[in-house]
């Protein structure tokens, strides 16, 4: 689809819009938050420039639309909150996720798989 783009041709929003939920759903395991968010901000500056700008709760909506279920804590807390969220903030967010997300995995890898125990006091009546 960005081929259009490297060719000169005149590029319209109906070139690219029908790909923005293709190319949001690739949020997952294999590419970081980083690069899913770059991808979609790159998307958003070709729409702009070919005169058809996504506007902030848009490019929000679509960002949050294709986030992986590991993310959906952070999905429903950005969706209830009073204020809306901008797309700084938002990067700001998902990134620190990622992080929280990225060291539970490597804990997890470290550790043997057994169950987590919580252990409790006992009193011995003597």
């Amino acid at each position: 689809m960005l081929s259009s783009i490297d060719n000169g041709a005149p590029l319209s929003s109906s070139h690219v819009l029908p790909d923005l939920p293709h190319l949001s759903s690739h949020a997952d395991s294999r590419s970081s938050m980083a690069v899913y968010l770059q991808n979609l901000k790159e998307i958003a500056d070709v729409l702009a420039a070919a005169g058809q700008p996504l506007s902030e709760s848009d490019l929000v909506a679509y960002i949050l639309g294709g986030l992986p279920e590991e993310f959906d804590s952070t999905v429903k807390s950005i969706e209830t909150r009073i204020e809306r969220v901008n797309t700084d903030e938002l990067h700001g967010l998902l990134l620190s996720r990622e992080a929280v997300l990225l060291k539970r995995q490597a804990r997890g890898s470290s550790h043997s798989q057994e169950p987590f125990h919580a252990y409790h006091a006992t009193s011995c009546h003597g």
